[in-house]
């Protein structure tokens, strides 16, 4: 099982390489993080240099995934409790996703779907959210 999630994170190293390729530009930090990441958690469990290859090349010959348009699937999650003059942040979930910067399952601030070129789901006021009796949480 760990095998095979760390082919896929290796997979998904060679597509996030050839999508860039493909568009004529260089990696973005955030992209030459999460790469370098997958090649040290695979070194770590002891995947040879040749094998790390081999799984990136697969990832950037997947036509399906490489030319497959950006899908992030967002959800409202809660509000961060306001601090001094900084007002009340929403808090989004991601529920599904193809993008090397938003991965499934992380919690992302309005601003990081704006940087990502996302579109942002329906969001309750602040005012209703607290009306409603929901938590707000501290940072």
């Amino acid at each position: 099982m760990k095998t095979m999630i760390m082919a896929d994170y290796l997979n998904r190293n060679g597509v996030v390489a050839e999508r860039a390729r493909r568009a004529g530009r260089s990696l973005d930090r955030i992209e030459q993080n999460i790469i370098l990441a997958g090649r040290h958690m695979a070194k770590e469990k002891g995947v040879s240099r040749e094998r790390i290859n081999a799984l990136e090349m697969d990832g950037e010959r997947d036509w399906e995934k490489v030319l497959a348009p950006f899908h992030v699937e967002v959800v409202f999650a809660y509000y961060d409790e306001p601090f001094e003059e900084i007002s009340a942040q929403p808090s989004y979930v991601i529920r599904e996703s193809n993008h090397p910067g938003l991965p499934t399952g992380s919690h992302v601030c309005a601003e990081q779907l704006k940087d990502a070129g996302q579109a942002f789901p329906r969001t309750p006021s602040y005012q209703a959210w607290v009306r409603a009796g929901k938590k707000v949480v501290r940072s």
